[in-house]
């Protein structure tokens, strides 16, 4: 009778710690599958007004959504010419949305044009009318964010617009009475006066082109996040193997060993024997993007490459040196370039911990608008191959490269610009003949992503699968 008792008691305990767990697990999953919903009002920044083509993926407001890595979803209620005057068309954006964690109001550009002496008393009127509303409307502790608005370039704005000395002290006295009034109204405050280098912002000197949404963007993410209160973390580091056991490749070239592709649930799930050496110079797991040269990097060939390679030695940890830079040409990787003394400089650090391997490089984009250069490719190639070698005492370290993408003609069609990708192709192919222990990836088959440059997820996937065979070709000679 005791023994039914206690296997009847013991029974319910189990079920009990079952359904906590259950319980946690599902409030877990529930979290990650739904993330804060951001509404953005602001002007034509916001609503990125002068990005066009290949330029729009830099949007800050894209940005802040895909670098939150599922945290946030943003909702942009940009529009151009928009000032802070704009009450009526800011409650039908309220009626508009259903569900609002954190409220972004990024306005005062188009006020600043006010010189009557009234711009920045006008614009905190207005500014804590919309306060007042949001937070009728969805409770008086919606978190809400002010942002300061941007810089501007005064001699972009040229004779036909003689106010500027005006307007641009309008932006500098807005920016000082944001953060009072966003103190008396319980919001957060974030000012991007001055993150905008003249050099990133396009002609009309008052919207930012695709740098300037880059530079946007890593203040209004941490931003943003705080105020919404989430955590976008650093990946944790790693646990290290034996030096003897922890097998390092070099990733260098432009942005499609960066990578350009859509981040997928791949992305997220390095494999458990692969790790990143990240932008601090430490050991993480390899989470996508690899690489950071540039807000807008995504899912690259590295991952599959590394994955191929681990499970081809399962008794050795992956390491992946990430050095590629987006928009760059030979002449920055060659000796004495910039770009050449970074990695070497990343490299050797990373060293310290392991063994190289191997080198992974495919480049050449930023070579096919001269004939000249197409034609000394692989001479120039080759000659970096030995320098690299040499640097490091890696001896005849394996060298793999990869060729351009087929894709390239149709946006040499679109552009109207000559391209000599064929050519520079042929140079890549020769190099085995000029640098001993080479080896060349064909992209034959691969897709571009919908901008004739950059591979797609899937070609990326298969490219890095291909790297890894050829260097374990080489690497069994």
């Amino acid at each position: 009778m005791r023994l039914e008792v206690a296997i009847k008691s013991s029974m319910k305990l189990t079920l009990l710690i079952m359904s906590l767990l259950g319980f946690v697990l599902r409030s877990s999953s529930t979290a990650e599958a739904n993330p804060k919903t951001v509404v953005i009002y602001g002007d034509s920044i916001t609503a990125g007004a002068e990005l066009t083509g290949t330029d729009r993926p830099h949007l800050w407001v894209l940005q802040v959504e895909t670098k939150s890595r599922g945290k946030l979803h943003t909702v942009n209620e940009g529009k151009g010419g928009r000032p802070t005057d704009s009450l009526r068309e800011f409650d039908e954006m309220l009626k508009r949305q259903p569900k609002v964690d954190l409220l972004v109001i990024a306005l005062g550009g188009n006020d600043a044009r006010d010189i009557s002496g009234k711009c920045v008393p006008n614009a905190l009127k207005n500014l804590k009318a919309m306060i007042t509303q949001a937070r009728n409307t969805y409770g008086t502790k919606l978190p809400i964010l002010l942002v300061g608005p941007t810089n501007i370039r005064k001699d972009a704005l040229g004779p036909s617009k003689p106010i500027a000395n005006e307007r641009e002290a309008n932006l500098l006295a807005l920016n000082a009475a944001y953060p009072e009034l966003a103190k008396t109204e319980f919001c957060e405050f974030v000012s991007l006066y001055g993150v905008l280098p003249g050099a990133g912002l396009t002609r009309d000197g008052v919207h930012p082109d695709g740098a300037g949404h880059d530079e946007i963007v890593e203040v209004m993410l941490p931003a943003i996040a705080r105020a919404a209160g989430v955590t976008i973390a650093d990946e944790s580091p790693a646990k290290l193997p034996a030096k003897t056991k922890f097998h390092l490749y070099l990733l260098i070239g432009q942005s499609n060993m960066a990578g350009r592709g859509e981040l997928d649930n791949d992305a997220a799930s390095p494999h458990p024997r692969v790790l990143k050496f990240t932008k601090e110079n430490r050991w993480a797991p390899a989470v996508e993007p690899l690489h950071f040269d540039k807000p807008i990097a995504g899912a690259g060939l590295g991952s599959s490459f590394a994955s191929a390679i681990a499970e081809a030695n399962p008794d050795a940890t992956i390491g992946l040196i990430p050095c590629a830079v987006g928009g760059t040409p030979l002449s920055r990787w060659v000796k004495g370039g910039d770009l050449y003394q970074q990695a070497m400089q990343r490299a050797k650090l990373a060293l310290k911990d392991g063994e190289l391997k191997g080198i992974l490089w495919h480049q050449g984009e930023g070579d096919c608008g001269d004939e000249k250069l197409a034609r000394t490719y692989a001479e120039r190639l080759a000659g970096m191959v030995h320098s690299l070698r040499t640097e490091l005492g890696a001896g005849d370290v394996p060298f793999v490269a990869g060729k351009l993408g087929g894709f390239l003609a149709e946006r040499e069609r679109k552009d109207g610009k000559p391209s000599f990708w064929l050519i520079v192709n042929k140079q890549i192919d020769s190099l085995p003949k000029l640098a001993a222990h080479c080896a060349v990836v064909e992209s034959t088959g691969l897709k571009d992503k919908g901008d004739f440059l950059h591979f797609d997820t899937p070609s990326l996937r298969v490219f890095g699968r291909r790297y890894a065979e050829a260097m374990r070709k080489l690497q069994s000679k």
